[in-house]
């Protein structure tokens, strides 16, 4: 008897041993922890990040994994502690801020905007279309009208005490992209939006109101800011692509000081991870925040998902539930956050350069936990432009350098009276007429390139691109019009005879 007890206790042994080696476990043991450190490292190298924080947070605790420094220039190195502008994620705050005024009752999500902004009025179509007709939801759940790619290109950049509330007036009559509540597009400028009627209800800075009523009561307000100057020396320097390469960037003050709301509330690793946390359901406060997370958390699911994800309050969510998600990437930052609620994980990245694609690098973080083998992350836009537009201003250069010669020597030729001018033939006419039509595409692509991103030529657009994306196009422009200027002095000069 006891020869079968100690026979069937070794085969149970022996199968939860088995069923332990061949279950993926979540817990980030030391060798888990070195190869995501060894992960998070790479993809900062081959991106030229000088600087990246990333957390995970499993049933067994959180860990933080650093690398690089907040500035290559200073060497100062990257830790837990270290502050990174959200981006985007900054949302998932505002969101919540707005759902905490309407538990309280001081506002309330389905009333229309002009109840508390009378003045903020739109267009639809051309036509003049009341903001009574678009509620706080709307605004919160990007489905106002309000987009990226039509009114991002109507932020202030000059900055000013009430910077905030000029970029909401700067809306005021701007045609909506589509009809509210009939669909979700992405737009930023809803963010500022729900900013301003912050401060109108409360009679608060938003930054005021953000850290007394949301981050101190949830004890969050030494590691989460909104106040720039309280960083305290270790606030990351933001980079962007330049030249195959990286070089820091000084952000424009009336952007971070009028889009707090959408992209510019401070936070350390240390300190996203505890949002994170409160949001997975690791960190209990009390009944009635966690009432408030859940609501926050609540998409809208009367419009169609985008990409796979419906919009909560300043999330997205998987349309089977079983993520939770917000990517964020301002000038010179870039970062990811997740939440995979069925298995208590939260995984955070935040790095100070726009060259790398920070949800990559989370989600090879989630392969890693699960014990697969991630590949390297992408590049990200700004990276590939910054690569295409470096090696193009290399060839044009030389172009412009050989267009040069090109017409001298045939000026020259004329000077000397070995050529001289004179009408050109049909196939000189056929040359210029192609080469201006080419020459004039050029230039006007080189003019309107922004506007596929949503943008113009400015500071904003210009914050997030390389030195070698204007370069490019203005040597491509100078190229064109020498292209111009050398077949057209071509076909209207000739050999002289005799």
């Amino acid at each position: 008897m006891k020869t079968i007890k100690r026979f069937m206790a070794a085969i149970t042994l022996t199968l939860i041993a088995v069923a332990a080696c061949l279950t993926p476990s979540l817990n980030a043991s030391a060798n888990g922890q070195s190869t995501i450190q060894s992960y998070t490292e790479d993809s900062a190298k081959a991106s030229h990040t000088p600087g990246i924080s990333a957390s995970v947070t499993t049933k067994s605790g959180t860990e933080f994994y650093s690398y690089g420094y907040t500035d290559k220039s200073k060497k100062t190195s990257v830790d837990p502690n270290t502050f990174f502008f959200l981006g985007s994620v900054s949302k998932s705050y505002t969101g919540f801020a707005i759902m905490f005024l309407d538990e309280r009752g001081e506002i309330d999500i389905n009333e229309p905007i002009t109840k508390y902004i009378p003045w903020l009025n739109f267009r639809l179509n051309g036509q003049e279309y009341s903001g009574s007709q678009v509620t706080i939801a709307n605004f919160l759940y990007h489905t106002s009208g309000l987009t990226n790619k039509k009114h991002l290109k109507l932020s202030v950049m000059e900055n000013s005490e009430d910077i905030l509330e000029q970029n909401v007036r700067a809306l005021v009559g701007a045609d909506l992209a589509f009809e509210p509540s009939s669909q979700y597009e992405y737009g930023s400028p809803n963010y500022n939006v729900l900013a301003y009627l912050i401060e109108t209800v409360t009679g608060k800075s938003f930054a005021t109101f953000m850290t007394e009523e949301i981050l101190e009561p949830l004890g969050l307000h030494e590691n989460t800011l909104l106040f720039q100057e309280n960083a305290a020396g270790n606030l990351a320097v933001g980079h962007k692509p330049a030249f195959f390469g990286t070089r820091s960037l000084v952000m424009p003050a009336a952007l971070v000081d009028g889009s707090k709301s959408t992209g510019f509330i401070l936070a350390s690793s240390e300190g996203i991870s505890r949002w994170l946390n409160i949001f997975s359901g690791k960190t209990y406060i009390s009944d009635f925040w966690t009432a408030l997370v859940k609501r926050a958390l609540t998409p809208d699911t009367s419009v169609e998902a985008v990409d796979g994800s419906y919009y909560a309050a300043g999330w997205m969510i998987t349309e089977d539930g079983s993520m939770i998600h917000h990517d964020g990437e301002v000038p010179g930052f870039n970062s990811r956050v997740i939440i995979l609620p069925d298995e208590g994980v939260t995984i955070s990245v935040l790095a100070n350069s726009s060259s790398i694609f920070a949800p990559d690098v989370a989600k090879g973080i989630n392969v890693l936990l699960h014990g697969g083998k991630p590949t390297m992350p992408g590049d990200s836009i700004f990276a590939v432009l910054d690569t295409i537009t470096s090696a193009a201003s290399i060839v044009l250069f030389i172009a412009i350098c050989l267009l040069t010669f090109l017409i001298i020597r045939r000026v020259s030729r004329i000077v000397s009276n070995s050529h001289k001018f004179g009408l050109p033939t049909v196939k000189g006419f056929i040359i210029i007429g192609i080469t201006s039509i080419v020459s004039t595409f050029a230039i006007v692509f080189s003019a309107i390139f922004p506007s596929f991103f949503g943008y113009f030529w400015g500071k904003f657009f210009l914050g997030f691109m390389s030195l070698a994306v204007p370069l490019a196009f203005i040597l491509l422009s100078v190229t064109a019009i020498l292209f111009f200027a050398h077949n057209t002095l071509l076909a209207i000069s000739h050999k002289t005879q005799g």
